[in-house]
């Protein structure tokens, strides 16, 4: 009798035990990390669907622990806003999430707080930008092997110049391109004294734009 009443409250007390292990896999977990970002964004394609990519500019991020820089979207971590030309260290933290989104990373960052804030060396001006209403394919790895891929960016010139060059899609910050639409812009245009670490592919940007005023934005039938 003595031995099945303690065989009883021995079960008993496992049970919370098994149900507290079984909730752990169904919590998040959470890390803090500080990070360095680099000054000149990076041009990487965000895969689509079918055969088209979209050429965008991102942040170069560096985790204290592995010194391997990561390519993230501008609005990859949460709260913090990147102003181009400028270097930040900050700290982060990083959700691992129990449940993910089938189409989305198992994570997202978010601010902590920002560290350091500092505008690097650069040439800063303000020019007039002509936004074509049209998209062309643009490679930036000129030795690439994704033959199959269509690599697709905007096309801008300063005004005076005669020659169109394509770029990424958020290439000018602030602005949001529409298709099928031609724009003249007030910009800042910033050309770093130093750029990234990998120049062989052209992809940190050394010249970069942010949006001042929308002069015109034609649709174009």
């Amino acid at each position: 009798m003595k031995l099945t009443i303690l065989t009883s409250l021995f079960l008993s007390a496992l049970l919370p035990l098994s149900a507290t292990s079984c909730d752990d896999n169904d919590k998040n977990r959470y890390e803090n990390h500080t990070v360095s970002i680099e000054a000149a964004t990076y041009a990487g394609y965000i895969p689509t669907f079918g055969d088209t990519n979209y050429l965008q500019e991102g942040m170069m991020v560096t985790f204290e622990d592995n010194l391997t820089p990561k390519f993230f979207p501008l609005e990859h971590i949460e709260g913090f806003t990147y102003k181009r030309g400028h270097a930040y260290e900050l700290k982060i933290r990083r959700s691992i999430l129990a449940n993910p989104p089938a189409d989305a990373l198992n994570y997202t960052d978010t601010l902590l707080e920002v560290l350091s804030d500092t505008p690097a060396p650069a040439q800063r001006e303000e020019v007039i930008l002509e936004v074509s209403d049209k998209t062309s394919p643009i490679d930036l790895d000129k030795h690439s092997t994704r033959s199959n891929i269509v690599n697709l960016g905007i096309n801008i010139r300063e005004k005076g110049s005669t020659e169109w060059q394509t770029v990424a899609f958020n290439k000018i910050g602030g602005f949001n391109f529409r298709p099928h639409h031609k724009a003249e812009l007030r910009v800042d245009k910033i050309t770093l004294e130093a750029i990234g670490h990998d120049t062989k592919f052209e992809r940190f940007q050394q010249v970069m734009y942010e949006l001042k005023e929308i002069i015109s934005e034609t649709e174009v039938q």
